[in-house]
């Protein structure tokens, strides 16, 4: 049988592979009014999402998936 352990890392590692997607997938956007591919400029929450709130979505996304990727079964 497979101890919990096992069963929390599958389902951990799970769980980090979703939220990498999720997060990567905000910081390309909708392509109307979030992400790097955004056509609504021009707005203070533009200016922000361009220079702060996509960047650390990619950023924190592109690390959830390299940890999923490199976890070790146990």
């Amino acid at each position: 049988p497979r101890s919990v352990v096992t069963n929390w890392s599958a389902k951990a590692t799970f769980a980090a592979a979703v939220l990498g997607a999720i997060l990567v997938l905000r910081a390309i956007g909708d392509f109307h009014l979030v992400g790097f591919f955004k056509t609504v400029r021009g707005t203070e929450f533009a200016h922000w999402d361009s220079v702060l709130y996509s960047p650390i979505a990619l950023g924190l996304g592109l690390a959830a998936l390299w940890l999923a990727s490199t976890a070790r079964p146990t």
